[in-house]
């Protein structure tokens, strides 16, 4: 999960998100809904579900 908060605070790039989710995530349609949509509609989404995967432990040293 090391991954997830680099990249929350190194710009969140797109693809990078994306990649991350394919990686942790278990709900393949989901994946594949940031995968077909256009960064600027999912950008918050898809930081949303990166978050929940951390549960909680460390979200809330992020600033959101």
């Amino acid at each position: 999960m090391d991954d997830i908060l680099q990249w929350l605070t190194n710009g969140k790039d797109y693809q990078t998100g994306i990649t991350l989710l394919e990686k942790h995530q278990r709900n393949r349609m989901l994946v594949q809904h940031f995968r077909h949509s256009t960064p600027k509609f999912a950008a918050a989404k898809r930081e949303y579900e990166l978050r929940k995967l951390l549960k909680g432990k460390v979200a809330a040293a992020v600033k959101y």
